[in-house]
């Protein structure tokens, strides 16, 4: 992936984040991690609105590498690439859409988390995964020093509205109890801009 040179394109925070996310998942024993980028050159963000995007994506790949990427053995045996991947991409109302190719969120987990803090739930997928974002409710069974400790998903959706912007989860597809999602981020109004001088 080519690192542009404008301060706040967006390029230049995926390029950081391909650099540390493949070595984190490497560390990790997974085998390394692909970021694949589907957005227009010259996506060039407001500076406040670029430093949140900053901190809440470093949390995201964390997490994606942490608990949704599978080991290499596990990805081969299911048909996967031996490398996770995780894509950028626009969705509609020019949404940043964020995805991996990992195993999904565990809805029964959070179903039975759910119930144990006493929160009534739907039976809408979409509905159990979206509580990600509650204060203190995690599926993981510990805490881990790569994700989990410090900026919650609670934490990333108050830095992102906080410049205007915003997160959600879209449920794309539910298989074994596992939700496969993206996560849709909300560009503020003032921002993007592009350098060809078409608003997005």
């Amino acid at each position: 992936m080519d690192i542009k040179q404008k301060p706040f394109d967006i390029y230049n925070l995926l390029g950081e984040l391909a650099f540390t996310g493949d070595q984190l998942a490497k560390d990790l024993g997974k085998g390394g991690c692909h970021i694949r980028v589907e957005l227009p050159d010259g996506l060039v963000l407001e500076k406040d609105f670029y430093d949140a995007l900053s901190k809440s994506l470093v949390h995201l790949v964390r997490n994606s590498i942490d608990h949704g990427l599978e080991i290499p053995q596990e990805r081969v045996a299911s048909g996967k690439s031996e490398k996770g991947e995780i894509l950028f991409s626009l969705g509609e109302n020019s949404a940043l859409v964020y995805s991996d190719d990992g195993r999904g969120i565990n809805v029964r987990k959070i179903r039975e988390k759910a119930e144990k803090q006493g929160i009534k739930v739907g039976d809408e997928a979409a509905e159990l995964v979206n509580l990600i974002f509650d204060s203190g409710f995690s599926t993981a069974d510990q805490v881990t020093d790569i994700s989990g400790r410090g900026v919650g998903m609670s934490a990333v959706r108050q830095m992102l509205e906080d410049v205007g912007s915003g997160i959600e989860v879209q449920v794309t597809s539910l298989e074994n109890g596992f939700a496969k999602f993206n996560f849709l981020i909300k560009f503020p109004k003032s921002s993007p801009t592009r350098q060809d001088g078409v608003a997005s």
